[in-house]
């Protein structure tokens, strides 16, 4: 390979193509509304636990009356480790401060 094809050939390996690039914002917007979704059920079981409470006179009228985040994971559809990676750490602090 002559090395002027070969530096046009390492050039174009390294600066990322429109297409991959299109893919890439692609996949993010994807993995952003998936998050959003996740956040969401989190804040819909929260607020549902949150009425039933106030409507049990404060007493959380399921699981003998035991709230905690593996009852809220469930109440979620979700599982519970799922909260404990860093990008989750904000909402974390949210639903402990929820729990508390």
């Amino acid at each position: 390979m002559k090395p002027k094809a070969a530096a046009s050939k390492k050039a174009a390996a390294a600066a990322p193509s429109q297409a991959n690039e299109r893919k890439r914002a692609g996949a993010q917007a994807a993995g952003a509304l998936r998050t959003e979704a996740f956040y969401a059920k989190w804040r819909a079981a929260m607020t549902a636990i949150e009425q039933e409470v106030i409507g049990n006179r404060g007493v959380y009228p399921q699981n003998d009356g035991e709230l905690d985040l593996t009852e809220l994971a469930r109440r979620a559809g979700a599982v519970m480790n799922s909260l404990y990676p860093a990008r989750h750490a904000d909402f974390k602090m949210d639903v402990d401060e929820f729990l508390d």
